[in-house]
């Protein structure tokens, strides 16, 4: 249910831009050199991975956000991880990665895990493929032979591990019924596809897509008590729409701008 929408709608349209109120400043802002491409979040560290791939040089290297302490670690190089290697997980203090052999060739892949401090690689099992970490142990099977489940012990990374609150926004699907809420509360934006939604505490936060010519433009705003006190632009020139642009971790809203500059927000 959109309750606080619905309840602040008339309050919200009668606010002009000269009167909206931005934040002074952010919790903490980093930029990177080169794109963030994919992220993972380990809830039980509070740490963040981001895969970062640099256009130019064809070269891929990875850094590690702890969103408690507000740090940003790296760039780390994991020995094997090229182009071709993606992120797949954050957990237990290593990276795990997912290298395909042959690009035209989706089976022919390998499975890489380091240690996300270092990017030193406890092991690199060709031609198999992650399929659970359970108990500090990874779980993996052959690519040609999926009933062929293997288990190999993680070596302990002291870790702080604390309950973290982690949150997603719900995603309205243009539509649906709180799409056209969230649509009409937002009058005067194109908004299309889909809507990320979220309400927690005294906060509403929305990010919503517009078209731009044959592009796209993603938008955030972040409402407190009536009143909107952020937006920004987080992505141009996107040539599609997906779902996730944001999350709340450990009270702080995190998002990425343009995808060369994570951002968080303390809510």
């Amino acid at each position: 249910m959109l309750s606080k929408v619905q309840l602040i709608w008339v309050l919200y349209s009668k606010i002009t831009p000269e009167g909206l109120r931005q934040l002074s400043n952010l919790a903490f802002s980093f930029h990177v050199d080169g794109v963030i491409w994919k992220t993972s979040l380990d809830k039980q560290s509070g740490q963040l991975a981001l895969e970062i791939r640099d256009q130019e040089q064809l070269h891929i290297s990875y850094r590690i956000l702890d969103i408690a302490q507000n740090t940003l670690r790296g760039p780390i190089a994991v020995d094997g991880a090229d182009w071709w290697s993606t992120l797949q997980l954050l957990q237990s203090g290593y990276l795990f990665l997912e290298k395909y052999q042959d690009p035209q060739n989706p089976l022919d892949k390998s499975l890489i895990v380091a240690k996300s401090d270092t990017g030193e690689v406890f092991s690199h099992f060709s031609g198999h493929q992650l399929v659970d970490i359970r108990e500090d142990s990874i779980i993996y099977q052959k690519i040609e032979d999926p009933s062929s489940v293997l288990q190999k012990p993680l070596p302990d990374i002291p870790q702080k591990k604390e309950q973290y609150m982690f949150m997603e926004p719900v995603v309205y699907w243009e539509g649906s019924d709180n799409f056209e809420v969230v649509k009409a509360f937002l009058s005067g934006e194109n908004i299309i596809s889909l809507v990320d939604y979220m309400e927690t505490g005294d906060y509403i936060i929305i990010s919503y897509s517009i078209p731009d010519g044959k592009d796209f433009i993603r938008k955030m705003v972040v409402i407190r008590e009536e009143e909107e006190i952020y937006r920004t632009i987080l992505d141009q020139k996107m040539e599609g729409i997906a779902p996730g642009s944001f999350f709340v971790f450990n009270n702080y809203l995190i998002f990425i701008v343009e995808k060369k500059q994570i951002n968080a927000i303390e809510l």
